[in-house]
């Protein structure tokens, strides 16, 4: 903005306003990722009380923000225009992925939500990325490494198409982590 006015208006708004919960919700989502980091790679070294613990303090954070979104949702003039938003996709794929990685642990078994976990791990790290925004200089960079990836994406698309054959034709080879390579019949 170029008027002086206009840019008081919008700095006093920030500071006085939004700023505040702008820094708690940062707060809040990297303390959900410490505490969902430390309960995945700690889980079978501490005993259970901790990682009860550590379960709870998550799954109560990634409940807040579905509420969050949520009453963000019901408040937006159209549903599809708030999820259009890149980041707001984003955010759901993350909290989703998270609950999702809580369930199977729970219903399925331990085991098979590493997976889960897996892939709910870097989504939710990327989602930190968010808040980054707000910050100067930070700021910045994510809108650039924002545009650049979105002039990119047919090109992600096809290297993503690759990557996942290629990983299943490892994964035939590999014997799905039986540890002995080749294809065939074993005698």
């Amino acid at each position: 903005f170029e008027n002086e006015v206009v840019k008081a208006i919008i700095s006093h708004k920030w500071n006085s306003y939004v700023k505040p919960i702008f820094l708690k919700e940062l707060g809040l989502d990297l303390a959900m990722v410490l505490f969902l980091t430390l309960d995945v790679t700690l889980q079978s070294a501490i005993g259970s009380v901790p990682s009860i613990i550590l379960t709870a303090v998550t799954l109560s954070l990634c409940l807040y923000f579905v509420l969050n979104k949520v009453s963000q949702a019901i408040l937006a003039t159209s549903l599809r225009n708030h999820f259009d938003k890149f980041w707001n996709g984003l955010d759901v794929l993350s909290l989703g992925s998270i609950l999702l990685a809580y369930g199977v642990r729970w219903i399925v078994s331990p085991y098979h939500s590493v997976q889960v976990f897996a892939v709910a791990l870097p989504v939710a790290y990327l989602n930190i990325l968010y808040y980054l925004q707000g910050f100067e200089q930070s700021g910045k960079l994510i809108r650039m490494i924002s545009g650049i990836t979105y002039g990119i994406r047919f090109f992600i698309v096809i290297l993503v198409i690759c990557m996942v054959g290629f990983s299943f034709s490892f994964f035939i080879l590999y014997q799905a982590g039986s540890g002995e390579y080749g294809v065939g019949d074993k005698k």
